[in-house]
């Protein structure tokens, strides 16, 4: 791999300069509270069963043959009585928990539904409508009915191994292998900070298996179209979206999916040091330039400008990053085309548009926005700063709560409209996944103490309260005492008995109506987009807490968070927060 054009190169004069640079995560040993929810969140991420994490892709590339789980799964919908159900083959969506599911009766299952208000429906796996034998029942506070009953997209190879998709897998269509790029992120995010060597492995062994993916494409189809390709679907849905039909009913947003899996492998090869994703990235990015120029080629940038009009992710970011590592100005140029007029060029002259959009939904554009920041670092674009300052600026004067979130039902609403839209799908966990990293690096140019408030009032309310360790794996019961994590044994590795998967919960929304509560969903199955993203987020909870000045002679501590600096990075300044535990209850702005 070529060298990494790092921040610290701004001291060249060739990038804009720093004011503050982050503490790489091998430098942080995160204790207490938050230690316990990186362990936690590591023992979901190695939960996932490797063969149906790569099913998807395997089948598509007819390496495997899909077969769906062994049981059909049933719903019941509560009718307006709420004393009565109505059945559908087919489940509920992931996510909206009226509390954490539980094995048991059928008759005890919708008897706990009937009684509890909150409860709109019930969802099980069976085959049988009523079952007499026990089911894992899932109580739901909303009803978003899947009638599909089966996950598999594809029947894939005659005579492969068979495979079965991750369970109900994102509602069972259109999203299919966002959750893989962020577990690929998460898991290097774990191996730079700790270099556990399972969670290595796991990761090595999911690369490999994309690899032989990308390989069976390329030999079937060959180097234009194959080479380079790696999707858990075949081409329909690309060949739609590029020629401005949208991408379904096939699938909804495949660039927006596969800015995650570049993601996930690039930051494999740079956090984790694999070679083998560092060529998988960037064949990846062959192939996507291949496609955009062609498409230009075939009708200009109208039709391309239309082609942006479906959610693409972050695109723009990931290929600014591998541009970082490689210095391939192909690269540059690519991530440079994916630039959708209608939302930064308002921006660009100070315009708040973000309710003003043909569709002002959240998540499509922040990741924009990262590339933005992104393209102001490596290139020193002014335009690009004045698009990021402008956005954030709009943002947080028009259209963010207390918490430091913004956007109802996914999306932005007329400017300081947010008072009349206080509901239970207020704030997206995604969006504050991609806020923190907007903030993150607007204060990497100014080291900005408001950045920094609003970062902290961000990640505390919108990603660490967004993940339930229920009661295992608590600090009591890891360490002895509280304060116990602070002692050998524990310093620098959490607790030593961390919460499984099925009582690690997650939340979708975070929901700030009256009279509401919060939504849990099983951290291991369903796999919406947050799942990827609060994963992700767990993985790297060190990344902000310490920055430190470009000459190294001072070190910003920004959260206050049970914490250590270690090693050689700074060695005058190694020292640990003397504190894990709850909030002081003075002396705290």
């Amino acid at each position: 791999m070529a060298g990494y054009l790092s921040l610290a190169s701004a001291a060249s004069g060739l990038l804009p300069e720093f004011a503050a640079l982050p503490l790489p995560l091998s430098n942080v040993s995160l204790l207490g509270t938050w230690a316990r929810r990186e362990v936690a969140n590591r023992e979901v991420l190695l939960s996932i069963n490797e063969t149906r994490w790569l099913c998807h892709f395997t089948t598509a590339a007819n390496l495997t043959k899909c077969e769906p789980d062994s049981a059909a799964w049933q719903t019941y919908v509560k009718d307006a009585s709420s004393s009565k159900y109505t059945h559908k083959a087919g489940f509920l969506a992931s996510g909206d928990d009226v509390k954490p599911s539980e094995t048991t009766s059928f008759d005890e299952c919708e008897a706990f539904c009937t009684s509890t208000s909150a409860c709109l429906g019930i969802t099980f796996q069976s085959d049988d409508v009523t079952p007499a034998a026990p089911i894992k029942c899932y109580w739901k506070s909303v009803i978003s009915f899947t009638p599909a009953t089966t996950n598999c997209i594809a029947p894939g190879g005659s005579g492969q191994p068979v495979c079965s998709p991750l369970p109900g897998e994102m509602g069972l269509g259109g999203y299919y292998g966002h959750y893989q790029g962020h577990w690929l992120s998460a898991t290097a995010l774990l191996v730079n900070s700790s270099g556990n060597a399972t969670v290595r492995a796991s990761a090595n062994r999911l690369i490999s298996g994309l690899g032989k993916v990308m390989d069976a494409w390329r030999a079937a189809y060959g180097d234009d179209w194959g080479d380079g390709y790696l999707f858990p679907y075949s081409f329909p849905p690309w060949e739609k979206l590029l020629d401005a039909q949208g991408a379904g009913p096939y699938y909804s947003v495949p660039f927006y999916t596969l800015h995650k899996i570049m993601a996930g492998l690039l930051d494999q090869a740079m956090l984790a040091g694999s070679e083998l994703a560092y060529e998988l990235v960037t064949r990846m990015a062959s192939w996507v330039h291949r496609r955009v120029e062609a498409t230009i080629a075939k009708g200009g940038m109208k039709l391309w400008q239309q082609v942006l009009e479906v959610e693409w992710g972050g695109m723009n970011d990931v290929l600014m990053h591998l541009y970082a590592v490689s210095g391939d100005e192909t690269h540059l140029a690519t991530a440079r085309r994916f630039n959708a007029f209608v939302f930064t060029a308002p921006l660009s002259v100070g315009h708040d548009d973000l309710a003003e959009l043909p569709f002002p939904h959240a998540n499509f554009h922040l990741p924009e926005i990262i590339g933005n920041a992104r393209g102001y670092e490596l290139t020193g674009n002014a335009t690009d700063r004045s698009v990021v300052q402008a956005f954030y600026d709009a943002l947080l004067e028009n259209h963010t709560y207390a918490t430091g979130g913004s956007n109802a039902g996914e999306c932005w609403q007329a400017p300081r409209d947010l008072g009349n839209f206080l509901s239970t799908q207020t704030e997206e966990s995604c969006t504050q996944y991609n806020v923190l990293k907007i903030a993150r690096h607007m204060f990497t140019w100014s080291a900005e103490p408001a950045l920094a408030d609003f970062y902290e009032r961000a990640i505390e309310n919108g990603i660490v309260g967004n993940q339930r360790l229920d009661d295992a794996g608590s600090l009591m019961a890891s360490c002895g005492t509280p304060a116990g994590c602070d002692k050998a044994g524990c310093r620098g590795q959490g607790p030593t008995r961390a919460a499984s998967p099925a009582t690690t919960s997650y939340i979708y929304m975070l929901p700030l109506g009256g009279a509401t509560h919060k939504p849990w969903g099983k951290s291991d199955y369903g796999f919406p987009c947050c799942w990827g993203t609060l994963s992700e987020s767990f993985a790297k909870l060190g990344d902000s807490i310490y920055f430190v000045a470009p000459t190294a002679d001072a070190l910003f501590v920004n959260l206050y968070a049970s914490s250590e600096v270690v090693g050689e990075y700074v060695p005058a300044l190694t020292r640990a927060l003397p504190w894990v535990g709850v909030w002081p209850s003075v002396g705290r702005r």
